[in-house]
């Protein structure tokens, strides 16, 4: 296995493994006795909690935004005013709810007998429900703190995950056809071939991602010499590139995400060639007319691109990427690599470049 094909397996580990720990811790709970003293703002009785896309979608709830009512306290205003679990309060009078939060901040801003108007969902249709706060005695109380990773409908950008990577990678041939020409075999198609891999990111916060990718591609082509029938030309050329990835994602609209960013990284062409006759000697080795060349040109790459994805459940996605990579090789020509791993300039070879665009979709095992 070549360096860069090392590289890019070992990116692909390390990025999936990565966005694995930020896709498996998702709850962590802390439970503590404590004794407080209740605010003396307006009493509503009920549990409320932000909801997931699961849920949203139980409930046929098409929005973004609120908080959905877990537990109604039996005889509060709440259930006095017909608030019932699995509401979702989208509103308080004229205030949009966000989120929990949202909704904590505004009813912290009530006082005791405000009558106020929730807008809440239910069954499919929006409601206005009247409360009339109530009043609640300071007391001791158990309190449950949970530390939750949710997915956030319409909202998040998500946590991370990994998959395989089919990618299109459009470049100029000219150089690799041509030499294939001139061997005796058939060109590669002009417009580009399918390179396959893995990528992983995980998130980092603040809606920046960091992971890795790699992806490869290789085929094998074997014809008669022409200047010698008794022997054959065997050919493999091969394409890869991998990097560390740093993207920034922003929700769109819906469930769809975009994202910005860029892979800094490796590329390389390789191509090997063996002219046999499949004779050969032990004792005749070093010579005999079998020859075997590697050749390569290796580069420094970056690659700007932009990413959709679509999460069609709460850990499966799916991955639209399209980019332009650029290689940089500030040497001249081709290499060889001889049996003791030396490389040797090639004369008259040309200066290969490694560019073009690349557009990508495929499963995304995450969000």
């Amino acid at each position: 296995m070549n360096i860069h094909k090392s590289i890019t397996l070992v990116l692909a580990i390390l990025a999936l493994g990565a966005a694995s720990l930020f896709a498996a811790g998702n709850t962590e709970e802390y439970e503590m006795k404590m004794t407080a003293k209740m605010p003396s703002s307006g009493y509503f009785g009920v549990m409320i909690a932000d909801f997931d896309s699961d849920k949203a979608d139980e409930l046929s709830y098409p929005y973004g935004i609120g908080c959905i009512i877990e537990t109604v306290v039996p005889g509060s205003p709440a259930e006095e005013g017909g608030l019932q679990a699995n509401d979702i309060i989208m509103g308080v009078d004229d205030s949009e709810v966000m989120n929990k939060d949202g909704f904590l901040e505004i009813a912290n801003e009530l006082e005791p007998g405000q009558l106020v108007y929730l807008s809440v969902w239910r069954d499919g249709e929006s409601l206005a429900l009247p409360v009339t706060l109530g009043t609640r005695d300071s007391s001791d109380m158990d309190v449950k703190i949970e530390k939750q990773v949710r997915f956030n409908r319409g909202k998040s950008v998500g946590y991370g995950g990994g998959g395989w990577m089919p990618q299109w990678f459009s470049t100029d041939l000219t150089d690799i056809n041509d030499l294939m020409i001139d061997l005796g075999f058939r060109k590669l198609d002009d417009n580009g071939f399918l390179m396959q891999g893995g990528v992983g990111k995980g998130n980092v916060g603040k809606g920046f991602f960091i992971g890795g990718q790699g992806v490869s591609y290789t085929t094998e082509k074997k014809v008669v010499n022409p200047s010698d029938p008794t022997y054959h030309t065997w050919l493999r050329y091969s394409n890869s590139m991998a990097g560390v990835t740093v993207d920034k994602r922003f929700p769109l609209f819906g469930k769809l995400v975009g994202s910005v960013g860029v892979m800094l990284g490796v590329g390389d062409h390789l191509v090997e060639i063996t002219n046999t006759n499949g004779d050969y000697d032990w004792t005749d080795l070093a010579s005999g007319d079998n020859t075997n060349l590697k050749l390569s040109r290796s580069y420094a790459l970056i690659q700007p691109r932009a990413e959709l994805i679509y999460p069609l459940l709460s850990w499966f996605s799916i991955r639209a990427e399209a980019g332009y990579s650029y290689g940089y090789n500030g040497g001249e020509g081709w290499k060889l690599q001889a049996g003791n791993s030396e490389m040797y300039d090639v004369a008259n070879s040309p200066n290969t470049n490694f560019q073009g665009f690349n557009f990508s979709i495929g499963p995304w095992f995450g969000f």
